[in-house]
Order: C-alpha cells, then structure tokens, then sequence
C-alpha cells in the first residue's frame, strides 16, 4: 500500500507527523469501510435469513392446503362410495322385486298360458 510507504522509509528519512496524520487518516476510512461492509453483509445476511423464513412458511402453507386439498377430496369420494351402495342396494331391491314378480306370474298367470310361462322362465 503506498499510503503507508513513507513508514518503510522510517530508517532512511525523518517521517513528519502530517505524512503519518495522513497514513492515520487513511488508515481509519479503510477500517471504516471495512465496518461498513460488515454491516451490509450483516444486513444481508438477516435479510437472506427473514427471506428463508418467509419461503419456509409459504411452503408449509403450502403443505397443508395441499393436505386439507386431498382430506376434501377422500371425503368426497366417501360420499360418492356411499352413494354407490346405496344405489346397489336399491338395484337388488327392485331386482328381488322383479324376481319376486316373475316367480308370481310363474305361478298365477303362466300356469293359464303356455307361452307366458315359456318367456318367464
């Protein structure tokens, strides 16, 4: 660094206190800087943190919508499952009725008509 040049040339010359007031003056704005670039890397880093944190809440809404999404959806084909069987007990109800039916006109009316009982049976 050049600024601190005339400290090496300490043997060789007197140093005057303006030349080392100016190396000190440097000396602090770098140190200066340096601070300051700590601060932002700090801030930054607090921020990539609050960032993280909000990503992280996002997709653990994300995560639950998507489970109560699919709950709805296995409550829904509860529902049409049930709805099925009830339409399938109501089918062999009518089919025990209809059988029911037949094994009467087997009975009653086939027994008087030859071609009736033929199509009954």
């Amino acid at each position: 660094m050049d600024i601190i040049q005339p400290l090496n040339e300490l043997a060789d010359r007197e140093v005057k206190k303006p030349e080392i007031a100016k190396i000190l003056e440097h000396l602090k704005n770098i140190v200066a800087a340096i601070k300051k670039v700590e601060g932002d890397l700090g801030s930054s880093e607090d921020h990539a943190h609050d960032l993280e944190k909000g990503v992280n809440e996002l997709l653990e809404q994300e995560k639950e919508r998507k489970i109560q999404e699919a709950g709805d959806k296995v409550k829904d084909l509860e529902r049409s499952l049930a709805d099925l069987d009830d339409l399938k007990k109501d089918a062999l109800k009518k089919l025990e009725e209809y059988e029911h039916l037949i094994d009467e006109a087997k009975n009653n009316e086939g027994q008087d008509d030859s071609h009736l009982l033929g199509k009954l049976t």
